[in-house]
This record gives C-alpha cells, structure tokens and sequence, in this order.
C-alpha cells in the first residue's frame, strides 16, 4: 500500500486537516472557525478524503500537532488523532507546533511564535538544518510587546502578525511524516499527551488534573470507511 499520511492541526481556532503522500501535500480542509472541533473534526476529514477520491481505511499512518496552542483544540486534535490510530491500526505520529512551525518557513535558527492569549506568545529558539531541527531553548510564554521589532528570523502562526507568517501547518505535517522528516515522530498513542505549554485554567482554578483524560480514545462518528 502506498504511503496516505493524514495530518491533524487544531492548535488555533483556525486550524486544518491535511492528506499527504512522500510526493506531496495532495489536499488541504481548513476549519471553520465558527464551529467546535468536536462536532467538525470527523466531517473535516471525511470531506477532504472525499475530495481525493479516497477512503479512511486508504490511512497508512495519522499526525497530529502537540502544543502548545489551544487547549480545547489539543486536547481534542490529540484524542482524535489517537482514536483513528487505534480504531484503523496505523501508526501515531506528531510534533511540537513550534518546532514544526520553524521548518515549514525553512532552514535556519528561528524564534518561532504561537498564540497565547492576553498579548502573549509561546516562543522557542529552532535551529532548522538539513538533517536535524533542534530546540536552542526551552518553551517560555512572552509579552508581544517586549518583543524588539528588530528581532531577525521571526516566524509565527495566525493570528499572530509578527515576522513571516505561516498559515498551514497541517500540509507540512503530513508531508513531514509521509517523508520521516524531523521534528514528527512515531509515538505511542496510548502515551501521548498535548504539550500545553501550562495547565487550564479549570485546573489552576479547581485543582483538576485532567490529563488522564486524554488516554481513553473517543469514539468516532459518521460514516463507516
């Protein structure tokens, strides 16, 4: 069977699905942002599949973005993700948002850029080189207005403006894992969990843990591939 890799972003609210093969991206189905994951996310891919002619069972493998990003969007990108997984018996797949973020605008060190809510950013230092992408720095949230505008090698996700914008995520993470190019990784999808980058605010409110949440996959609805 020829290698389908479907990749999954749901870090923002304007997130997108995307099928690839180690040729290319084939396709991609950007989410509307009016509508809930939940009720979307399934449909999306379906629509997309459709589109290319394709079926569910064709999935050679699935990947999803970890964070951070949004945390209803993660927490429901990675329990989907990990459902098809299990439910097609093919392989997990994911990567950090900003490491993937500094390898789809291209080599070189980057300070990679991702909402964070209340004029604030994730921000990492990616070096993006032929072979490896390596983090020189750990992931740290930010004031969007303590960052020099002179700061060279910017790059950031919609809806942030700052540096060079890269709006599509999900066709490079599947090309990336069609390719097994770094950052994406196999991972167990028993194990995986979204890297939020801190925890909700349910949990800082209430005292709530709920990562283990996250190891149960959800039942999928819609059509039968």
């Amino acid at each position: 069977m020829s290698e389908l890799v479907l990749g999954i972003d749901t870090t923002g609210r304007g997130g997108a699905v995307a099928v690839a093969t180690p040729g290319g991206v084939v396709a991609v189905e950007v989410h509307d942002p009016e509508l809930g994951y939940a009720e979307e996310l399934f449909g999306l891919f379906d629509r997309l599949l459709d589109r290319c002619g394709r079926r569910r069972g064709e999935l050679t493998a699935v990947a999803v973005l970890t964070g951070p990003g949004s945390f209803t969007g993660l927490r429901i990108g990675v329990m989907t993700a990990k459902t098809l997984a299990f439910s097609l018996r093919i392989p997990l797949f994911a990567a950090p948002t900003l490491e993937l973020l500094a390898v789809a605008s291209g080599p070189g060190l980057k300070l990679a850029l991702c909402e964070a809510g209340r004029g604030h950013a994730w921000a990492q230092e990616v070096d993006v080189g032929e072979k490896e992408v390596v983090a020189r720095s750990a992931l740290r949230r930010i004031k969007l207005e303590d960052l020099d505008a002179d700061t060279p090698d910017v790059v950031c996700a919609p809806p942030l403006t700052r540096g060079m914008e890269v709006s599509d995520l999900a066709g490079p993470l599947a090309l990336g894992t069609a390719r097994r190019r770094a950052p994406v990784r196999e991972v167990d999808p028993g194990l995986l969990v979204p890297d939020y980058g801190s925890v909700s605010q349910a949990e800082r409110m209430h005292g709530l843990d709920l990562s283990e949440e996250l190891w149960r996959p959800i039942e999928p609805r819609g059509r039968e591939r």
